[in-house]
């Protein structure tokens, strides 16, 4: 029982550092445990934490942080040169993808990386998107990188716990975004089928596909019984029903579409024809300060085994990525 109520009362604290040292303290062997006590100095915590984050957010501009380094800066390299992989592999099959979420807002606000960030996300259409597996295992897969498909498909390279997401991208039955009672109807009805998912944290944290085959198919049955039982070839989008992520938005056709080439980190890679539509849609203010700025994934970490500080720099050279700045 004690062990419920100190892992309960740390889940409130923000930052995983904090809550280990927290936790680690409160379950010594001491049968007094005083809660009331407990709850105090975690306050006080709390407090401290929330002085420490207004104090940033007004008298520092997001967009003057300065990029990551050491291990965090190392992961983000390491990150581009797989997406380097991805980009180079799938060129010459002209398939539509963009880079989207946090790696879109790094984009156009720090014009690379958001400093705290520790993944790569981009999105595929459908279409394209059931093509990948293919395409991936024939040319993807050789000098240490794999993937898993599951609720997206995920990229990696050899033991590295570092990724880049791919995440399908389904259509609508019209041009435009639902508005009103249509829209509710359809959120709901979508985040009913991304509720039945089976996902595995375990299976994620060691690169296995998170989630079964049987609730993919469900996931896609559903999509085409209840929810677009009829697409528009320029519907709307919306992310692919099999995804873990929940979200109410839906995203017009013509704020993606034509897509435009760029570069990014020295890749070559594509952007939504109206960002700054797709990222306020998403985000709201998406270049003032985030709710939460620390890294979501739990890569980073202040120090690294020799062997995949190894892997790491074997990855970035070959892909001429300077660990340097």
């Amino acid at each position: 029982m004690k062990k419920f109520w100190v892992n309960f009362i740390c889940s409130f604290v923000p930052f995983k550092g904090i809550r280990h040292n927290i936790r680690s303290k409160l379950l010594k062997k001491n049968n007094s445990l005083d809660y009331a006590i407990l709850q105090s100095k975690l306050d006080i915590c709390l407090d401290r934490l929330n002085f420490l984050e207004k104090l940033i957010k007004t008298t520092v501009c997001v967009s003057d942080i300065p990029p990551a380094s050491g291990v965090l800066e190392l992961v983000q390299k390491s990150e581009v040169a797989i997406l380097k992989r991805f980009s180079e592999v799938i060129k010459q099959h002209k398939l539509r993808w963009w880079i989207d979420s946090g790696t879109l807002i790094g984009y156009i606000r720090h014009n690379g990386f958001i400093p705290w960030d520790d993944d790569i996300d981009i999105c595929v259409m459908r279409e394209d998107y059931e093509k990948l597996p293919e395409i991936l295992l024939a040319e993807f897969t050789s000098g240490g990188f794999f993937f898993t498909v599951g609720d997206i498909i995920r990229l990696y390279y050899k033991e590295l716990h570092i990724w880049v997401d791919v995440f399908p991208i389904d259509q609508g039955g019209k041009r435009a975004s639902l508005r009103g009672e249509e829209y509710e109807n359809f959120v709901e009805t979508l985040n009913y089928i991304k509720s039945l998912s089976d996902f595995n944290h375990d299976k994620w944290l060691h690169h296995e596909a998170p989630v079964s085959k049987e609730y993919i198919q469900t996931a896609l049955k559903l999509r085409d019984e209840k929810l677009v039982p009829q697409k528009a070839k320029d519907g709307f989008l919306f992310l692919g029903v099999e995804t873990s992520v929940r979200n109410r938005c839906l995203i017009d056709y013509d704020w993606v579409f034509p897509l435009k080439k760029s570069m990014w980190m020295g890749v070559e890679v594509y952007i939504p024809s109206h960002p700054d539509y797709y990222l306020t849609a998403f985000y709201g203010d998406y270049m003032g300060w985030p709710d939460n700025f620390c890294a979501a994934h739990g890569v980073f970490s202040p120090s690294i085994r020799i062997d995949l500080l190894q892997q790491h720099q074997e990855l970035i050279n070959n892909f001429s990525l300077s660990v340097e700045k």
